[in-house]
């Protein structure tokens, strides 16, 4: 019966990652309705109902994902699919941030999207109308810093790209974790 039942269509598949709140609200509710008696358990009822209308709503998604050692970033192409700048560093955060996604594409498969163009030890995107470069390597060679808003490398800039105005490098990780850049208009 249990091979029956996997061989059947869409018995395994992934879904995007709720929000917390939906979670905790639907959680309460079905404890409210279980733990309630008389008219009054129709509360949790309801607030089982929002907690899965809150889970159907989604959560805003970052359009930029730098990973914790920076040795990766994704971005978020126009159909809405996270594309990975480098195919084999990082793997395990690409594969969590796709899973995260509702994504069942390898971390291969990701980075053949379109939304990079890499070149040698440099990938460069437009998102949302900012232009953002992710820069690998040691640090000992010149960046071409010009015409960016962000900036991202997998070393210490140090001093280099001072005139860009997001700029995560190697320390910055180190410091606050992994980033998530929301682009909204002006703002990042």
């Amino acid at each position: 019966i249990s091979d029956l039942v996997a061989d059947l269509p869409h018995a395994q598949m992934t879904v995007p990652q709720s929000p917390a709140v939906a979670a905790i609200v639907l959680a309460l509710g079905c404890a409210a309705f279980c733990l309630l008696a008389g008219p009054v358990r129709m509360v949790g009822l309801g607030m089982a109902g929002l907690g899965l209308l809150l889970a159907l709503a989604g959560r805003p998604l970052p359009d930029l994902l730098v990973d914790g050692t920076a040795g990766n970033a994704a971005l978020r192409n126009g159909e809405g699919l996270l594309v990975p700048a480098v195919t084999r560093k990082s793997r395990f955060s690409v594969e969590r941030w796709l899973q995260s996604d509702g994504d069942n594409a390898s971390p291969g498969e990701a980075a053949k999207r379109i939304g990079w163009t890499c070149l040698a030890a440099r990938c460069e995107a437009i998102v949302k109308g900012r232009r953002i470069a992710y820069v690998t390597g040691d640090g000992t060679a010149p960046i071409a810093c010009a015409g960016f808003d962000i900036m991202i490398a997998s070393f210490p800039l140090r001093g280099a790209c001072r005139t860009v105005p997001i700029r995560i490098d190697r320390f910055n990780v180190w410091r606050s974790g992994p980033h998530a850049l929301y682009i909204n208009g002006r703002d990042v």
